[in-house]
């Protein structure tokens, strides 16, 4: 279906003294220490076996060392026993008068017996650890596809375990579909796994209907019991290496903002902020086990990465915001020069180009224009008039600021009620310039947590020229 990358564990169980726990204290300061797995004494002489991951959180108050401790003391137990009856089934099924293999969830042989090489004509082939489709590469179609919907059931699984049914892409609870993304090149999955092939987690690069040069890294989730354990950071990136081989300009990622633990991950990818969506999806959408109830429309930050280094840009920003634009450009390390002046009528086109899309679960149109025409201001004002009579909440227009005219039309858009919100890199196409329009809904400003101090004064400018913010 996609790309795999596995979880690791590390380290050898060892008491830990006082010293021990000061080393790794220092250490988390300088970065995440994870999966260390300890022995610790009881009260009452017992030992229980332990993994410690340490992670360091700067706050105003000064430095902090978050400490996650598993008990895994019943794990290494079932380790143990797992060990033995492995040992077992190996003689058994080696044994066997029967053609006998057994795979992992990933395919490749984990048992085999002396019958099924000689039945299937590989005697003498060492296929331990082998993947089926390399032992036997004419493998029917048909074969593969069950096992492809096999893997999509699993990542389902894993989406519902940290959403339930609150994810807002409705596609992901559907195999059938996970794997269409899959297949179609929309959507390159990858999963975390643990040794005995359960799905732990899963990330994605999403591309955008009208580019293949940037990607949106969404579609992350880790299942409740593995949480803690770097399944995410790890995910992002090995697909954000992924994104690098092909070719890609940049990554962007939504940043949630009813805690800040999702924008300091962000943060450790080498994300930074560019951009917010605000009231960006309805507050049912739920994260399992955090900020279980939030009661008004939920906002996000849009990071951006560069995965090339990115060429000097001449853009059409509006006036008004020029100084906060190349605030963000400064932040995002991007070279950017201010372009102005009319633009001549002989040539604008009669036909403007726009791109309409709505997602339902989350009452937002998207609206891009890639060409200005003549014809625009109708346009706009028809498309507003239709998605206000269908009681869509917000809609994001996105404007390429590499044309000329694009201050004007963004000038236009908020005399009509839009607001400035940010811009979002696009790669050597042009980058974007957002604004926002909101059909009834009020930003809950004070709800929004920010980590970052740029992004929080980008914030602080968004709602000072929001007319309607409190």
């Amino acid at each position: 279906m996609g790309s795999r990358c596995a979880s690791t564990t590390c380290a050898t169980a060892t008491h830990l003294s006082r010293e021990n726990w000061s080393g790794l204290w220092h250490a988390a300061v300088k970065g995440p220490v994870e999966d260390v797995d300890a022995a610790l004494r009881r009260a009452d002489g017992g030992e229980r076996a332990v993994s410690i991951t340490l992670d360091h959180m700067k706050r105003d108050e000064g430095d902090f060392v978050i400490a996650y401790v598993r008990d895994i003391t019943e794990r290494k137990r079932a380790d143990e026993a797992l060990a033995h009856s492995r040992d077992l089934l190996d003689y058994v099924v080696g044994h066997a008068s029967s053609a006998i293999a057994i795979h992992d969830r990933d395919l490749n042989y984990v048992y085999v017996s002396q019958c099924y090489l000689d039945e299937y004509g590989i005697e003498g082939q060492n296929v331990i650890g082998r993947h089926h489709y390399d032992v036997f590469p004419d493998l029917p179609q048909k074969w593969r596809d069950v096992h492809q919907r096999a893997q999509a059931i699993e990542v389902c699984r894993c989406i519902y375990d940290a959403y339930r049914y609150t994810y807002v892409n409705e596609h992901l609870y559907y195999p059938d579909r996970v794997v269409a993304l899959n297949e179609s090149g929309d959507m390159i999955s990858a999963v975390a796994t643990t040794a005995r092939g359960e799905v732990a987690g899963h990330a994605a690069l999403v591309f955008p209907e009208e580019t293949r040069e940037i990607a949106d890294l969404a579609v992350v989730a880790t299942k409740a019991k593995f949480r803690g354990q770097s399944v995410a950071r790890r995910l992002g990136e090995y697909l954000s290496q992924e994104a690098l081989a092909r070719g890609l300009a940049g990554l962007f990622i939504e940043e949630v903002t009813v805690h800040t633990f999702t924008q300091q991950f962000c943060h450790r990818l080498g994300f930074r902020d560019c951009a917010f969506l605000l009231a960006f999806s309805p507050a049912t959408m739920a994260f399992k086990g955090i900020a279980e109830e939030v009661g008004a429309r939920r906002s996000v930050i849009v990071g951006f990465k560069y995965l090339q280094p990115p060429s000097p840009t001449q853009v059409y920003a509006p006036a008004r915001h020029l100084d906060m634009i190349a605030r963000i450009y400064a932040a995002l390390g991007a070279p950017a020069s201010f372009a102005g002046g009319s633009v001549d009528v002989r040539d604008i086109p009669d036909a403007s180009v726009l791109h309409v899309a709505v997602n339902t679960a989350r009452s937002v149109a998207t609206l891009r224009v890639p060409v200005y025409g003549r014809d625009l201001e109708r346009r706009l004002h028809d498309e507003m008039q239709r998605l206000r009579r269908e009681d869509v909440k917000v809609m994001d227009v996105s404007l390429n600021l590499s044309l000329p005219g694009t201050d004007a039309v963004a000038d236009a858009l908020e005399k009509a009620g839009f607001i400035f919100t940010g811009l979002i890199p696009g790669g050597p196409s042009g980058d974007w310039l957002v604004l926002q329009y909101f059909n009834g809904v009020i930003v809950d400003y004070d709800a929004i947590q920010v980590r970052d101090d740029f992004t929080r004064e980008l914030l602080t400018y968004i709602r000072r020229n929001d007319p309607h913010a409190g």
